[in-house]
This record gives C-alpha cells, sequence and structure tokens, in this order.
C-alpha cells in the first residue's frame, strides 16, 4: 500500500510535526514507508490537486489545523472526484469540524495516533477503515526524525521538538484545555535525542511544549543540556509561564549567550477579572518582574501575547493591558485575536458573554459583551 501523509503549513519555514509522528507509527504497525508531502496555503490550488493524485497513493493522511481546514476540504471534494476509490484519512485538532462537513467520504482519527486501536492498521491494510477511531491517551512517544528528514523534509525549515505534551493550565480558549496533565518525556531521552537535532547545527528549534518551564527543575536540565552542547549559529524557541521562575533559573539565564533562547510569554490581559472567567491563573505581579529581569540580561528575545476579544475585557482595559507591556520595552508585542475554536469552553460559554464569532476557521470574534465590532475592529487594525 502507497501511503501520502499531508501538511498545509502557513509558509514554507514551518514543518509538520504530526506527519513524522504518524510515519513513525505507519512503520511500526504496517509494511509500508509513507511519503511525507508538505506544501503552504498559498500553493497554487490545482498545481497542488495535481501533485497529490499524481503520487498515485493508495491512502492519503491530512493533518487538519483552523488555517489549513478550508483548503483540505476544497482538496478533499475535488480528490474524491477524480480518484472515488482514494483512501482518506483525517487527524489534528480541527479534523472533527472538518469530518462533520464531509464524514461519507473519509475516516476520522481522533486523538494523539500513538493510541490509535490497533484495529485501525488491519483496517488500513484490508482497505476497509471504519468512520471513526477514538485514541487512548499513551505516556510515550518516540522520537519522530530520522537522519534523511535534515537534508530532504526538514532542509531550511523550523525544527519542531516537543519534550512533553499537555498543559498544567486549563484556559477555556486553548484546545490543551480539552485534555488533562502532562505527559512527560524522560530527561535522559531528552538529552539523547536533543543530541541527535544539535548534530545538526540547526538554525531554530522550536519546543511545542505548551509551558516549558511547568516543571521548573526540569526545563533548567534542559536548559543546561543545551548550553553545554549547542552551537553557537542555533536557537532555541520556548513557551514560558513568567510566574513560575525561580532563583536558580535567573541564575543560569544571565550565563545565556545573546540569542541562544527565545522565550514566548503568553500575558493574554491584566485584567483579573478576565482571567478568571477564562480559567487562566497568572501572578501577575510576578510575571512582569520576570519579563523586567529577564530583560536586563540583554540576552533572550522576548515575544509577549495579548489576546483580543477576551470576556470582561473592555476597549479601557485592553488599552491598560497593553501599555502596561509596552511600558516594559519587550523585544515583540503579539496583539492576538481570540479564535473561539470548537470544543473548548469559551465555545460553550459564547452564549453567556454574547461572543459572536466567525462560523468558518479561524473562528475570529466579531463582537462581545464588552467590546463592540467597531472597537474590536479599531483595536485589531492597531495590532497590525
Amino acid at each position: 500500500m502507497k501511503i501520502d501523509l499531508i501538511a498545509f503549513n502557513c509558509r514554507y519555514s514551518h514543518s509538520c510535526l504530526a506527519l513524522f509522528y504518524i510515519r513513525g507509527e505507519l512503520r511500526k504497525h504496517t509494511q509500508t514507508v509513507p511519503a511525507i508531502c508538505q506544501f503552504t496555503i498559498n500553493d497554487p490550488y490545482y498545481d497542488t490537486l495535481l501533485k497529490i493524485t499524481g503520487t498515485d497513493a493508495d491512502a492519503l493522511f491530512f493533518s487538519v489545523y483552523i488555517w489549513n481546514s478550508d483548503y483540505i476540504k476544497r482538496l478533499i471534494h475535488d480528490i474524491k472526484t477524480a480518484v472515488p476509490e482514494i483512501i482518506i484519512v483525517l487527524g489534528g485538532p480541527q479534523a472533527s469540524s472538518l469530518f462533520e462537513d464531509i464524514s461519507p467520504k473519509v475516516t476520522l482519527v481522533r486523538g494523539e495516533i500513538e493510541g490509535v486501536d490497533p484495529s485501525f492498521y488491519i483496517d488500513l491494510a484490508l482497505k476497509n477503515l471504519r468512520p471513526l477511531y477514538t485514541c487512548k491517551p499513551m505516556p510515550r512517544f518516540d522520537f519522530p526524525y530520522t537522519d534523511d528528514d535534515f537534508e530532504n523534509q526538514l532542509k531550511n525549515r523550523n525544527i519542531y521538538y516537543e519534550s512533553s505534551r499537555g498543559c498544567p493550565f486549563s484556559c477555556s480558549y486553548c484546545l490543551s484545555s480539552i485534555s488533562k496533565g502532562i505527559n512527560s518525556t524522560d530527561i535522559s531521552r531528552v538529552e539523547e535525542e536533543l543530541s541527535i537535532l544539535i548534530k545538526q547545527k540547526p538554525t531554530i528549534v522550536r519546543f511545542v511544549d505548551r509551558t516549558f518551564n511547568a516543571d521548573p527543575k526540569r526545563a533548567l536540565q534542559i536548559w543546561s543540556f543545551i548550553l553545554k552542547n549547542t552551537p553557537p549559529s542555533s536557537c532555541y524557541h520556548f513557551e514560558i509561564a513568567p510566574d513560575l521562575f525561580t532563583e536558580e533559573m535567573f541564575a543560569f539565564l544571565e550565563t545565556v549567550p545573546k540569542g541562544l533562547f527565545q522565550f514566548e510569554i503568553g500575558i493574554q490581559s491584566i485584567n483579573v477579572d478576565t482571567l478568571t472567567a477564562v480559567n487562566r491563573k497568572m501572578d501577575i505581579e510576578k510575571a512582569f518582574i520576570t519579563i523586567k529581569r529577564l530583560l536586563s540580561f540583554n540576552t533572550i528575545h522576548l515575544h509577549i501575547d495579548l489576546i483580543l476579544g477576551l470576556p470582561n475585557d473592555s476597549v479601557q482595559s485592553f488599552q491598560k493591558s497593553f501599555r502596561a507591556l509596552f511600558k516594559l520595552h519587550p523585544h515583540y508585542i503579539q496583539m492576538g485575536l481570540l479564535k473561539v475554536l470548537p470544543d473548548t469552553g469559551i465555545e460553550s460559554s459564547a452564549k453567556e458573554y454574547s461572543i459572536k464569532f466567525c462560523r468558518k476557521p479561524p473562528y475570529q470574534v466579531l463582537s462581545t459583551k464588552w467590546m463592540t465590532h467597531s472597537e474590536i475592529r479599531h483595536l485589531y487594525l492597531f495590532g497590525e
């Protein structure tokens, strides 16, 4: 059986980590060697369609996200028209919503591929897949890359790496709030896997751990290993919680050379009522102290996030959050827009908060009880 694994990234420099995990599981459980095919959402549609149908694959696996869902929906319709017998499997955060629109034509794998029932692979080999397979949580996920990837699929692209899955927080606007707990790879395995990445002298490695420093001691161990072993030309990106820093972490980060680390810090709002409404727990005072201390080192690029359109956030309170962050002089402030994602807490509370939003991905907020559409438009364009 010939299987193609297909991703549509936002830009060429991105890569799709999920495809590499799927390839590993298919190699483990079947006799196939799946091909990874990475496109962008800006690629010419018809040319892309012909490339996909031109491989004569028996099955196509799509990784579905809010940014590529509409593109993939259009493709599936046309692929099934051109090649009716082809098997199509959907996975990823937006797959369930897309499946509801086109379910007679495709199979949905809901959850992490490592936990799919073994019957999935038997049914796949028989070309007789059920419409839905639900995965159970699995404690282990294997390193997804091969040496060949670095010369081909990952060449001139960002490398994404995952040392843990899950998040300790339950922010109602985030898909990570749906699953509970954190599944962390053993630190010795993380060091082995990082050694493989370091050997490739990557330009940038982006950790996709939702809250990298949820375990401060573990975070410090990984940072120390990177500092000790990585070449000076590489950079590592982390999403961190600023109120979880320890004095040991600050002392270590003072020794880090400029450009080695980038931190993305999600403040989202300094309005306590807003943070409470979205179930986001953060000590704002401690967070600001952390940001100031990190900036004083003048070695770590800080990317700070705000979200426009959250509950209880008015124009005045949002402006207050922006001004407070602007006064800190971080390297970058991203004024993101609330996306009311399916199956999240914020979606179930949308009526209560009078949140109106786009009905198609990426589900951008249009207005709330506290902000008119005109006010959101003004602040959004200001952020852009």
